[in-house]
């Protein structure tokens, strides 16, 4: 049986291995007993929390979907290239529900939505603010659950 977890797990790595690169060459990976993981390199910092809250350095005008739990978190902080956080959360709410929230939330905080998709039980959107792009997967998991996945990336 898959878990719900297993597509945003897989976009979490993705995001800081593009950031930290596909090696780690001469670099330092720390891992703690709590599900924490920090990659560094000459490229920069990665880190990820399994689990958890969502953490102190969130923007605040990126909208939490309100009952939501967070399975993953992660940073990208890369010597050149764009810094970025991504946030994964499950919901008992349906994809519609989910989606409607952030669409009129995104709006609500300024951001402005360039791109809504929905192909049956999933959902992007796609937004912009200042200097920063924000894209959201909205998709049905397993058991009922919807999973979350928001990636923030800025232009500085």
């Amino acid at each position: 049986m898959r878990s719900p977890r297993t597509l945003p797990l897989a976009l979490t790595l993705t995001l800081l291995f593009a950031a930290c690169g596909p090696t780690v060459p001469g670099g330092n990976v720390r891992m703690d007993g709590n599900g924490a993981m920090e990659v560094t390199n000459s490229e920069g910092t990665a880190k990820m929390q399994a689990g958890g809250s969502v953490p102190s350095d969130w923007p605040k005008d990126a909208p939490i979907y309100a009952g939501a739990t967070v399975t993953y978190s992660a940073a990208v902080s890369p010597t050149s290239g764009k810094p970025g956080n991504a946030l994964l959360l499950t919901s008992n709410d349906s994809v519609t529900k989910v989606s409607d929230f952030y669409k009129k939330e995104l709006a609500a905080k300024g951001w402005t939505i360039t791109a809504a998709m929905q192909s049956g039980e999933a959902m992007i959107i796609g937004a912009t603010k200042d200097s920063r792009t924000l894209g959201i997967s909205i998709a049905g998991a397993e058991e009922g659950q919807t999973a979350i996945t928001i990636g923030i990336e800025s232009s500085k």
